[in-house]
C-alpha cells in the first residue's frame, strides 16, 4: 500500500493511496500458484510478472471498495457462464463451429442475468486504462468528456445505456498459457456486405483470462441497438464469438512481441 497522499481519480476525494489493479488479480493468475506470467504491451515485448498492472496513485480506499464491487458482481457472471478460462474446471463451453471451412471460428449464445454489470465491469477497465500514469496503459488515451461520463457510470451518478460504449465478447475457445496484455486502442473494419460500405469501427480492445471485450468508442457502428444480440445488455440472449487461440489476434500480439524482444529496440522495422 502506498502512503502518498492526494487526490482520488474516481471520487475525487483526498487521502491515502492504495494500489488498484487495472485488471482485477484473480483474473490473471498462472495455473500454478507462484509461477510467473507473461505480460505483454505494444512495442515492449513480454515480460515475467507475478501479478497484472496496479496503479500505486489512481484510487484511494473509497474508490477502491467502489472497483471491487464492480469487479466481484461481474467476476461470478464471467465464472458462471465459463467466459474465463480459469472457469474451466470439470468442463469446457460448447462452441459451434460457424463454417467447415473456416472451423478455427465459432459461436455460444448465453443468456446472461446482470448483464449491465458485466457492462459496467467492461466500461471500468476502460475508465481504469485510460486515467492511469503507467506507461503500459499509455495507449488508451481518451477525451476529457468521456472519461467524465465513464466516472459517473462507475459511481452510479449516471444510467448506463446500452448506447454508451457497446461492448461485444469474443472467446479464445483453445485453452493457452496465462498471460496478461495491456488495453489498447484498435480498430474493427466490416467489410462490405449487403449494399452497405465498409465501416471502419474504433474500439477499446481488453484481454482478460482468454476473453476479449471489444469496446466501441461510437454506438453509431451499430445500426441497432436495443434487442442487438451482439451488444452485452442488448438482448436478453447474447451471441459470442469465439476463435481458436493457435491463429488469433492473441497469438499473434505474442509473437509479435516476443519478434520485437529478440530484434532489440535498434534493430526493428
Amino acid at each position: 500500500m502506498s502512503r502518498t497522499i492526494g487526490q482520488c481519480a474516481l471520487t475525487r476525494k483526498n487521502g491515502k493511496f492504495v494500489k488498484c489493479h487495472i485488471i482485477p488479480e484473480s483474473l490473471t493468475r498462472p495455473r500454478e500458484r507462484g509461477s510467473p506470467l507473461f505480460q505483454t504491451s505494444k512495442g515492449n515485448g513480454p515480460k515475467r510478472r507475478w501479478t497484472s498492472w496496479y496503479d500505486p496513485k489512481l484510487v484511494i480506499r473509497e474508490g477502491e471498495d467502489i472497483l471491487s464491487a464492480i469487479d466481484d458482481k461481474a467476476i461470478k457472471i464471467l465464472r458462471k457462464h465459463l467466459l474465463i478460462w480459469s472457469s474451466w474446471i470439470a468442463f469446457k463451453p460448447h462452441f459451434e463451429i460457424l463454417t467447415r471451412v473456416e472451423p478455427v471460428w465459432g459461436c455460444r449464445r448465453v443468456k446472461i442475468e446482470g448483464a449491465q454489470d458485466l457492462h459496467r465491469f467492461f466500461l471500468s477497465i476502460v475508465w481504469r486504462a485510460a486515467a492511469s500514469s503507467l506507461p503500459d496503459m499509455s495507449e488508451v488515451a481518451l477525451n476529457d468528456g468521456v472519461l467524465a461520463h465513464l466516472r459517473e457510470i462507475i459511481l452510479g451518478e449516471r444510467e448506463l445505456s446500452v448506447n454508451f460504449m457497446p461492448v461485444t465478447l469474443t472467446q479464445l475457445s483453445s485453452r493457452q498459457q496465462p498471460h496478461n496484455m495491456s488495453p489498447i486502442l484498435d480498430v474493427k473494419v466490416r467489410p462490405p456486405i449487403s449494399g452497405m460500405p465498409e465501416r471502419v469501427m474504433p474500439i477499446v480492445r481488453l484481454f482478460m483470462d482468454g476473453l476479449v471485450a471489444h469496446c466501441h468508442l461510437n454506438s453509431s457502428d451499430f445500426d441497432i441497438l436495443d434487442g442487438n444480440e451482439l451488444l452485452v445488455g442488448g438482448a436478453d440472449e447474447l451471441f459470442i464469438s469465439s476463435v481458436t487461440y493457435e491463429g488469433s489476434f492473441q497469438e499473434e500480439n505474442l509473437l509479435m512481441n516476443m519478434y520485437e524482444t529478440y530484434l532489440g529496440p535498434q534493430q526493428q522495422p
